[in-house]
């Protein structure tokens, strides 16, 4: 898969072209993705993703334009999950204020009629891009009409009888109900980042943890309380289990994101670790002695192993 930063010149080639966030690259966006590579095949065109770097509501909510959103995918995660399923090319636009002020005919004119030669454009069923969203499915079908493209809207993809969306995926996990979010994403919820300094309570406890910063301050945490997880370091999976939360049986008050790999001893400071959530085990609580703690931890450890 070429990822390609902007235009510096028009691409070659016949091109079958998607647009969007792709936040998540759920279920949703598969039936998008699939659709997208039927089309390329049936036109022997290239599969190509157009998307936006930052996240525009990121970017709006900054200028005081939008509220705030924490995101599913940090842009290193989407880039990875696109080629796992087969697009072609990956076309990255900058978004800022400037380019959020472009009407919809502006943006198609100048970023995809005159940058590549455009055989069809797969749209959602609920897309809508430029300036005030006014480039909808009936503004793009008047555009392929007089530039000689066709347009393939997708209908929404229901998980229990509701359209599986990004919003719709950050409830539950604010929620805490990370298993219920893969069901819609497609794949268990995952989160990287570097290994940093703790406090080194929990040897104290014989629970060694890894404290973790995200790689990106805009990835949505998921509640606080403990969760059963995978725990992926140099391509190697572990079992372990995570603490989202305060640690108020030791009076702490600063947040942290803290994971126990079980049977690991390697020493993992400022290394990379990708922990990916199976299952919410309880809330966090303030136990009344480390004894309590300690033999709550053992159970949370056995039920995490078993799943």
């Amino acid at each position: 898969m070429e990822i390609i930063y902007g235009f510096n010149k028009k691409l070659g080639l016949d091109r079958v072209v998607t647009m969007g966030t792709f936040d998540g690259v759920h279920r949703g966006h598969l039936k998008i993705l699939e659709s997208l590579h039927e089309e390329a095949r049936r036109l022997n065109a290239v599969s190509t993703v157009l998307t936006f770097e930052p996240h525009p509501r990121v970017v709006l909510n900054r200028l005081g334009k939008a509220p705030a959103v924490k995101l599913l995918n940090d842009f290193e995660e989407k880039v990875a999950l696109l080629e796992a399923h087969r697009v072609e090319d990956v076309i990255v636009i900058r978004f800022d204020e400037a380019f959020s002020q472009l009407s919809y005919e502006t943006f198609f004119e100048n970023y995809i009629l005159s940058r590549m030669n455009l055989k069809c454009l797969i749209v959602g069923h609920d897309h809508a891009f430029g300036k005030d969203r006014k480039g909808t499915i009936d503004a793009v079908r008047a555009l392929a009409h007089a530039h000689d493209f066709c347009v393939r809207p997708v209908e929404a993809y229901h998980v229990d009888d509701a359209p599986v969306s990004s919003s719709r995926i950050r409830r539950l996990l604010e929620e805490g109900r990370v298993d219920s979010a893969a069901g819609l994403l497609g794949y268990p919820y995952r989160l990287s980042g570097t290994v940093v300094p703790g406090d080194a309570r929990g040897r104290l406890l014989n629970f060694p943890t890894a404290n973790i910063a995200p790689r990106s301050a805009d990835k949505l945490i998921p509640a606080t309380g403990v969760y059963a997880v995978d725990v992926v370091w140099r391509e190697r999976r572990y079992k372990g289990m995570m603490n989202i939360g305060y640690r108020p049986t030791f009076d702490k008050n600063a947040f942290a994101l803290e994971v126990h790999i079980h049977d690991f001893a390697e020493t993992i400071y400022e290394e990379t670790l990708t922990v990916h959530f199976k299952k919410r085990l309880r809330d966090e609580k303030k136990f009344a002695s480390k004894e309590a703690l300690i033999a709550q931890l053992m159970k949370d450890k056995n039920d995490s192993l078993n799943i």
